[in-house]
């Protein structure tokens, strides 16, 4: 038999609490349950057996959810697993096309760069070609130049040796003469001027 002390000052509820809580602990209310109905032996065992065959069900249900979540364990590393040598391949390839390209690049900029040069020294050698070419022209100019002015000076040593009344026509002729060969000099070189911008605009097309 169950026994609550109600001590001083605790009131009826909390030890109708304790009571209630003691009752549940020792079981009371489930052998009172049992014993309120009559069982059949026969139901006894059928409940058994169902019970047994629920817990072989049961058991085997969590077998096979147990073999289904490894398999799926197994399947998703493998599907990361496969993922990863994926990423890895892909990021050999594009190692891969990098060097390639670098290697294609470095060719283009070596050639680019030779006939870059080869342009380079091709312009230098025509400047140079140029260059000496109207060094040769001014050369032969002043050649050219002297020896008008030798020419000319000696024109007039041999006029103004013989005797004349009068020098001034003779000397008007010489100037002429002079002048003449001063205008056909700064046409040449007019002409000289614009050949050479000519040149240089169709360079520039």
């Amino acid at each position: 038999m169950i026994k609550v002390t109600i001590r001083k000052g605790q009131s009826v509820e909390k030890a109708l609490k304790i009571f209630k809580k003691r009752v549940k602990e020792s079981g009371m209310m489930l052998e009172l349950k049992d014993r309120s109905f009559y069982r059949k032996p026969s139901d006894i065992k059928d409940e058994k057996k169902f019970e047994k065959e629920r817990a072989k069900d049961i058991k085997i249900f969590l077998r096979k959810e147990q073999a289904l979540i490894r398999k799926e364990q197994a399947e998703r590393q493998n599907k990361i697993k496969a993922e990863k040598e994926l990423k890895i391949k892909l990021k050999e390839q594009m190692l891969k096309d990098e060097i390639r390209l670098e290697k294609e690049r470095a060719k283009d900029i070596k050639i680019f760069l030779r006939k870059e040069q080869a342009i380079i020294r091709q312009e230098q050698a025509e400047k140079q070609r140029k260059f000496l070419e109207q060094l040769k022209i001014e050369k032969q100019i002043e050649k050219f130049r002297i020896r008008e002015i030798k020419e000319l000076e000696q024109l007039e040593k041999v006029s103004l040796r013989e005797q004349r009344e009068d020098y001034t026509s003779l000397q008007e002729r010489i100037d002429k003469l002079k002048e003449k060969y001063r205008i056909i000099r700064d046409q040449k070189i007019r002409e000289r001027e614009r050949e050479r911008e000519r040149e240089k605009t169709d360079r520039q097309r």
